[in-house]
């Protein structure tokens, strides 16, 4: 028997400065049962934890990710829930951890005044659709989300939470501090 192994050791090529791709929402293993209704379109919302940068992905689309010899990136792609025209949510989760979508332990969407979901005999109206969104989240730290509009407030509990808000992307960020003795956080966007 021989005690030396042979290895085989690759070499990148010279030239070649970075690795260049397309990410499609739909490279994502089962993102369709991840979506919170079968009248999703497709859409996701893209978290770059290397950045900090949010996108929206139309279904299909991919967004170009390009890495150098050495770098890395995490991408957190959730979907787009569509509640009514110009209302859209996408939790991604807290922000500074790897698998920050892990952190969303449930997720609710209602639509108050009267107003219908959309897909619920026809789209509601924008100017009567005021949305609630409930996440449950698990952990501490700064909690991220897609917003297709700033939210009036955001609740932890019945505590109003302060939150920014980049009008630009959609990114929605609130610190959640100490851990509730119920083990999630219940946050609801209005």
């Amino acid at each position: 028997m021989n005690k030396f192994a042979e290895k085989k050791i690759m070499f990148r090529p010279a030239g070649a400065d970075s690795l260049t791709c397309g990410i499609r929402a739909n490279d994502v293993h089962l993102i369709s049962e991840a979506a919170t209704g079968a009248e999703w379109n497709g859409d996701c919302a893209v978290y770059r934890h290397a950045s900090g940068d949010l996108v929206v992905l139309p279904s299909g689309a991919a967004l170009p990710v390009s890495l150098k010899v050495l770098e890395q990136d995490i991408l957190t792609v959730s979907p787009v829930k569509e509640l009514a025209p110009g209302f859209r949510f996408a939790p991604i989760g807290l922000v500074d951890m790897f698998n920050s979508g892990a952190a969303v332990e449930g997720l609710t969407y209602h639509l108050l005044d009267g107003a219908k979901l959309l897909g619920d005999d026809g789209p509601a109206s924008s100017s009567d659709a005021t949305g609630l969104v409930c996440v449950e989240v698990r952990g501490c730290g700064r909690f991220g989300a897609y917003s297709s509009v700033r939210p009036r407030r955001c609740l932890l509990g019945s505590a109003q939470m302060e939150f920014t808000y980049d009008s630009s992307t959609g990114l929605v960020v609130l610190q959640l501090e100490a851990m509730p003795k119920e083990r999630v956080h219940r946050i609801v966007d209005l």
